[in-house]
C-alpha cells in the first residue's frame, strides 16, 4: 500500500497539469450533479409527502376546446357522493389570497401580511396534516382557522397559538383553532392561513371559483368515475354542463398536477417535465463526460508512464500488481475530487446563483444525493482505472521500444468516437442554452401592444375607497404624468377571471378586466373601432365593454350592441394585445366598465398604474407614492414596483430553471473542452516522431499545426451533422410550453459551430506548438 501512494505522489508531482484538469474536471462534474438531482428531486417530489398521495387527484372539467379546474360547490359536493370508489373529497379555494390583520399584544397591534386559502372541513380526510396544537375538528367551526407552525412562530413566539385572534377589523375576527407542521416547499398548496368555507355555499350554483380533489380507494377506478357520475346525476345537464355537447371530467394524479399545462384558472405551482429531462439529460452527459475525460487522461498519459512502468516489470513487480496500483490511483483520485466537489457545493450555496435552485442544497436534507453521488464517483475511478491499467501494462517491450502502441488502428478509431462525443454533447448543448436565452429575452422584450416603459404599479386595496383623494394628492408629484386603476395587473396572469354573458341569445365566455374610465388612454391601447371609455360612462346604469378582435371574430360581435340579461352594451374594439402571459394564447376578453350604481367608488379596481414623465428622478417619485399612501394607512406596508418589474417575476420560474440549464451547459463544454485537451495531449505525444521527422524532411511548424487542426475539423463537421437535429427536436419539444415562441434561428446554430470551433483550434495549437517547435533531434532520439 506504501508503494502504491508513494507511486501516486510522483504521478501527481510528475503530472501537474493533467491531474490538476483530472481533479477540477471531475470535482465540477459531481457537485453540477449532486445541484442538478437536487433540483430534480424536489420537483419530482412535489405533494409525494401525503399519505397514499398516488390515491389523491384533482378534478377538472371541459370540453374539446378548453379544461379548467374550477367549479361550482354543489357540483362537486354532488360528485363527492357518486361513487363509492371515493372515499373522501375536499374543496378548496382557486388559489390563496393575502389578507392584512393585526394581532394585539400587551396592548400593541403587529400588523401582518399573510396567504389565506378556503378549503372544506374534509381537506384533513384527503391530504396529510400534521398537527403541533388543535386537530382537524377546528375546521368544523366557522370562525375558527388553521396556521402553520412557521407563523404561529412569528406571530405568537412560543406562546401557545390556540384561541389566539387574527383581526382583520372590528367586524372581521378569526380564532386560531390548531396548528400545522409546515408543508414541504414542494407542494402546490403553500404555508397558509386555511380557513373553512362558509356553508352558504353549499348551494351556490352560479359561483365556479372551487377546485377538488379526491381520495379514492384504488387508481385503477378512476376511470369510471365520469360514466358513473353522469348516470346518477343526468339531471345536472340542464343546470351546469351539457354531457351532450362533448363536455368530461379529468382527474389529474396529484403528483401530475405540478406538471399539466393548458389547465384554466389553476395556479398551482409549474414545471416543465421537458426542462427536467433535458436537466436530468444534462446531469447524466456531465457524469459520462467527465469519467471519459478522466480515462482519456489516464490513457494521454502511456506514452510519459510506459517506460518507467516496463522498468518496474523487469525488475519483477507482477502484471497485476501494476494494474492494481493504477486502478487505485483512479478511484483515490477521484474519491478526491468528490470531497471537492462538496466543497464546491458548499460554496455554491452562499452565492446568489443558489437562488436559481428551489431545493434545499444542504447535505442534511439530501442524503441519498450525497451518497448516491459518492457511489458514482468510485464507480467512476474503477471504470477510469480499470481500461488504462491493462492497456499500458498490454505493450511488448519491443512496442516500447519502437513507440508504435499509441498508432494503432482500433487505438484511433475508439479515440475519434470519444471526441466525437464530446464534440455533439458540446455543440447540443450550446445550441440548446442560446434558445432558451433567446426564448426568455422574447417573452420579456417583445411588444405587448400597450406602453410598460416608465410605470410604477402599486396595490391599494387596503384603501381603495379612498381613490379619487390619492389621485388628488399623487398628482401633486410634477414628476407623475397620470393615473389609472385596474382590478388586476396586465400580463401578470396567465388568466383572469371570466365572466358568462348573453348574446344575441347566445351565451359566450370572456376573459374580464375591469377598470378605470382613463385606462386605455393611460396605457396607449388603440381603439380600433368605435370609441373609448369617458369619465361620464360610470354615471350610466349599466356596464360598457370594449372587446379584443379575437372576441369579436370568434363570437360575430358588433359595435353598439347590447348584451342580454343587462349584460351592458359594446362601444368599441382592440387589437390583441399580449393581456396574459406568453404561456397561453390570447384568448376573447374585453375590458369592461363598472357605473357607480353597480360598484360604488369602482373599488372594485385596486391596483394602481402610474406613469411617470420622462426624466423623473424614479427614487424621488416612489416616495412621494409610499408617503403619499401611509396618510391613509400607515399600518400597512405598500410596495411600489415597476411594471416590467411585475412582468419579470411572471417568468421567474422558467427564468430559473434556463438559467441553471444554462449553468450546467457550459460546465459540460468546459468539461468537453478539457476532454479534447487530454485526447490532443495523447495523439500529439504518441506522433512525436512522426512530427520530428516530417520536421527533418522540412515541414513548417504552421504547417504541421494545419494538420492537426484539418483532421479535429473533419470530425467537428461530422459532429455538427449529428449534433444539430438533435438539439432542433429537443428544443422544438421545449419550446411547445410556450404560445409564443422565438423563431428558430439558423445563425444559433453557425454560431455553435464557430465557438466550439475556435475553442478546439486554440487547444490543439496549444498543446502541438510546443511539440512542433521541439528540436526533431530530440524527439527522433527520444523515440
Amino acid at each position: 500500500m506504501k508503494a502504491i501512494i508513494r507511486n501516486l505522489i510522483s504521478v501527481i508531482r510528475r503530472f501537474k497539469l493533467a491531474m490538476t484538469l483530472n481533479i477540477l474536471g471531475l470535482s465540477v462534474a459531481f457537485a453540477a450533479f449532486m445541484i442538478i438531482m437536487i433540483q430534480l428531486d424536489y420537483d419530482y417530489g412535489f405533494d409525494k409527502f401525503h399519505k397514499d398521495y398516488d390515491k389523491i387527484f384533482r378534478v377538472e372539467r371541459g370540453n374539446a376546446g378548453w379544461t379548467n379546474a374550477i367549479f361550482p360547490r354543489p357540483f362537486v359536493e354532488r360528485l363527492f357522493e357518486s361513487s363509492p370508489h371515493i372515499l373522501a373529497g375536499a374543496i378548496t379555494g382557486s388559489r390563496a389570497n393575502d389578507i392584512f390583520f393585526h394581532v394585539e399584544k400587551n396592548g400593541e397591534r403587529n400588523f401582518y401580511e399573510e396567504k389565506m386559502m378556503s378549503i372544506s372541513p374534509e381537506f384533513t380526510d384527503v391530504f396529510t396534516l400534521d398537527f403541533v396544537e388543535g386537530s382537524e375538528e377546528a375546521l368544523k367551526t366557522p370562525e375558527n382557522v388553521i396556521i402553520p407552525l412557521s407563523m404561529a412562530r412569528k406571530l405568537f413566539g412560543n406562546e401557545s397559538a390556540i384561541s389566539q385572534q387574527l383581526v382583520m377589523n372590528e367586524r372581521v375576527r378569526f380564532t386560531v383553532g390548531a396548528v400545522y407542521r409546515d408543508f414541504p416547499s414542494n407542494s402546490i398548496f403553500e404555508n397558509s392561513i386555511f380557513m373553512p368555507i362558509p356553508p352558504a355555499t353549499f348551494e351556490s350554483w352560479g359561483s365556479a371559483s372551487y377546485c377538488a380533489y379526491i381520495r379514492v380507494n384504488d387508481p385503477a377506478n378512476v376511470s369510471m368515475l365520469f360514466e358513473n357520475f353522469t348516470r346518477i346525476y343526468d339531471d345536472l345537464a340542464t343546470v351546469t354542463v351539457h354531457w351532450a355537447d362533448g363536455h368530461f371530467l379529468r382527474f389529474t394524479a396529484l403528483s401530475d398536477v405540478h406538471y399539466v399545462k393548458g389547465v384554466d384558472f389553476d395556479y398551482t405551482p409549474k414545471s416543465s417535465k421537458q426542462t427536467l429531462l433535458i436537466l436530468l439529460s444534462i446531469a447524466i452527459m456531465i457524469i459520462a463526460i467527465a469519467s471519459i475525460n478522466f480515462t482519456n487522461f489516464s490513457t494521454a498519459l502511456t506514452p510519459m508512464r510506459i517506460k518507467s512502468i516496463n522498468t518496474l516489470r523487469v525488475l519483477g513487480v507482477r502484471r497485476n500488481t501494476i494494474r492494481l496500483s493504477i486502478i487505485f490511483e483512479a478511484v483515490i483520485i477521484s474519491l478526491l475530487s468528490y470531497m471537492v466537489a462538496l466543497l464546491l457545493v458548499v460554496l455554491f450555496n452562499k452565492t446568489q446563483m443558489a437562488q436559481l435552485v428551489d431545493g434545499d442544497l444542504s447535505f442534511a436534507a439530501n442524503p441519498l444525493i450525497i451518497g448516491g453521488t459518492a457511489l458514482v464517483a468510485l464507480l467512476a475511478g474503477l471504470f477510469a482505472g480499470l481500461y488504462p491499467s491493462r492497456y499500458i501494462t498490454s505493450f511488448a517491450p519491443a512496442l516500447v521500444l519502437k513507440g508504435s502502441f499509441g498508432l494503432s488502428p482500433t487505438g484511433r478509431r475508439l479515440r475519434n468516437t470519444l471526441i466525437g462525443i464530446q464534440f455533439v454533447t458540446s455543440l447540443a448543448l450550446i445550441v440548446g442554452a442560446a434558445f432558451m436565452y433567446l426564448q426568455n429575452d422574447f417573452m420579456q422584450n417583445s411588444p405587448l401592444g400597450y406602453d410598460t416603459d416608465n410605470f410604477l404599479t402599486v396595490d391599494i386595496r387596503q384603501i381603495r375607497e379612498n381613490r379619487d383623494a390619492i389621485t388628488s394628492e399623487l398628482k401633486t408629484y410634477s414628476g407623475i404624468e397620470d393615473i389609472t386603476y385596474g382590478m388586476a395587473l396586465l400580463a401578470s396572469s396567465d388568466l383572469y377571471s371570466a365572466t358568462g354573458l348573453l348574446y344575441k341569445e347566445e351565451q359566450i365566455w370572456i376573459q374580464t378586466f375591469p377598470v378605470y374610465y382613463n385606462f386605455l388612454k393611460v396605457m396607449g391601447i388603440e381603439i380600433t373601432e368605435g370609441r373609448d371609455f369617458r369619465e361620464e360612462d360610470v354615471n350610466i346604469d349599466r356596464r360598457l365593454w370594449i372587446f379584443n378582435e379575437i372576441a369579436r371574430k370568434e363570437h360575430s360581435l358588433e359595435i353598439n350592441t347590447f348584451l342580454d340579461n343587462n349584460g351592458g352594451d359594446i362601444i368599441g374594439f382592440i387589437p390583441d394585445i399580449k393581456f396574459a402571459s406568453f404561456r397561453r394564447e390570447v384568448i376573447p376578453m374585453g375590458f369592461v366598465l363598472y357605473p357607480e350604481s353597480m360598484v360604488p367608488g369602482g373599488v372594485i379596481n385596486s391596483n394602481a398604474y402610474i406613469k411617470l414623465n420622462a426624466g423623473t428622478n424614479v427614487r424621488a417619485a416612489m416616495s412621494h407614492i409610499s408617503s403619499t399612501l401611509a396618510k391613509f394607512n400607515p399600518d400597512y406596508p405598500f410596495e411600489v414596483r415597476f411594471f416590467d418589474e411585475v412582468l419579470q417575476r411572471l417568468y421567474e420560474k422558467e427564468r430559473a430553471l434556463n438559467s441553471l440549464i444554462s449553468l450546467f451547459s457550459l460546465l459540460a463544454v468546459f468539461i468537453s473542452i478539457v476532454g479534447v485537451f487530454g485526447l490532443v495531449v495523447f495523439d500529439s505525444e504518441c506522433r512525436r516522431k512522426e512530427i520530428g521527422i516530417r520536421k527533418v524532411l522540412g515541414a513548417s511548424t504552421l504547417g504541421i499545426i494545419i494538420m492537426f487542426n484539418k483532421a479535429y475539423f473533419k470530425i467537428l463537421t461530422v459532429c455538427f451533422v449529428i449534433a444539430a437535429p438533435l438539439a432542433w427536436y429537443a428544443i422544438t419539444r421545449w419550446l411547445e410550453n410556450f404560445a409564443y415562441k422565438t423563431p428558430m434561428y439558423w445563425w444559433v446554430y453557425l454560431l455553435a459551430f464557430v465557438a466550439v470551433a475556435i475553442i478546439t483550434a486554440c487547444t490543439v495549437t496549444f498543446q502541438n506548438w510546443r511539440a512542433a517547435t521541439a528540436n526533431p533531434v530530440e524527439a527522433i532520439k527520444s523515440e
